[in-house]
């Protein structure tokens, strides 16, 4: 499970809730988004170790396993179906309006058409989510990078090995609109009041820093696995990036005096993120010239809320 897979091999991503870490729970599947693409990246972290003997191949044994995938896909307007917030918020955040401490599992399942076979992903907790816009009017762009206890490659809903389940049934695809940059963003530099922020494109990434606990698990077939049995959450980060163009010297001021940016706004469908109390992180001030001058932001902030 290496290979990145395009939007053409793909049906659309869902994802069921878990009760227990790990453990797939049957009931419809939750629609997640439209497919860009997924990329597998279940590695071994020791690879392949040869036993002592001789010097020649013999026999071997895996070592253990990193699993997981990055999963990348347009979101549509809130309906019947749910809303963005429901997949990459709740499961980046904790939470659908506000972070929580903890984060939850799931069970992450993509269709793969050109295999016909289902990749199913149980004990998910995202690692990394990124909402970003490349100029308006174009669509939003959504990523979870996906850390997993287990990655399985199934002929049919029916599971076996792993554990013996059949997987529920798809969602209906929803028919709304697809999101897209379609309102501007405002930001509040050092008290000084909402005012409309124009930026060429722009980034926010939700970085949990997880890490695997190592343990052996045993399928349900008997089969033994050397993969995660918990993923621990660390410092969670708030990042907000963007690439603007500058007419006077406010961004340089504000970068020279630590001012805080009070709150940034960013607009998704009928829904607003609000980012409180942020820090710009130092970088180079820019060349003064004559000819119009850009520059790349970075914030970081401590809080978040969703409305």
């Amino acid at each position: 499970m290496t290979n990145a897979h395009t939007a053409g091999e793909l049906k659309e991503g869902t994802f069921r809730a878990e009760a227990l870490p790990g453990t797939i729970q049957t009931g419809v599947l939750t629609y997640i988004g439209d497919s860009i693409s997924l990329s597998p990246n279940s590695d071994h972290k020791a690879g392949y170790i040869t036993l002592p003997g001789n010097r020649t191949f013999g026999a071997v044994q895996r070592g253990p396993y990193e699993l997981g995938c990055t999963y990348k896909y347009y979101s549509r307007a809130a309906g019947a179906w749910g809303d963005w917030r429901d997949f990459i918020a709740k499961y980046a955040l904790g939470a659908v309006d506000n972070p929580t401490d903890h984060l939850s599992t799931f069970t992450f399942i993509c269709y793969v058409i050109s295999s016909g076979k289902w990749e199913v992903y149980p004990g998910c907790k995202i690692n990394k989510a990124v909402i970003s816009g490349d100029n308006p009017g174009n669509f939003l762009q959504f990523e979870a990078q996906i850390f997993s206890m287990a990655a399985l490659i199934e002929p049919s809903k029916t599971i076996t090995d792993y554990q013996g389940i059949t997987i529920g049934a798809d969602p209906t695809f929803p028919t709304e609109a697809l999101l897209y940059w379609d309102a501007n963003q405002q930001m509040n530099l050092n008290g000084g009041g909402l005012l409309n922020h124009y930026p060429k494109k722009w980034s926010l990434t939700i970085d949990n820093h997880l890490d695997r606990l190592p343990a052996v698990q045993t399928w349900y077939d008997g089969t033994k696995y050397p993969a995660a049995i918990e993923l621990h959450e660390d410092i969670r980060e708030i990042i907000y990036e963007c690439e603007m163009l500058l007419k006077d010297a406010t961004w340089d001021i504000a970068k020279h005096n630590h001012y805080p940016v009070t709150a940034l706004t960013l607009p998704i469908g009928n829904k607003v993120i609000t980012l409180s109390d942020g820090d710009l992180v130092p970088n180079n001030f820019r060349d003064l010239s004559q000819k119009l001058g850009s520059d790349n932001l970075k914030i970081m902030f401590p809080t978040l809320s969703i409305a």
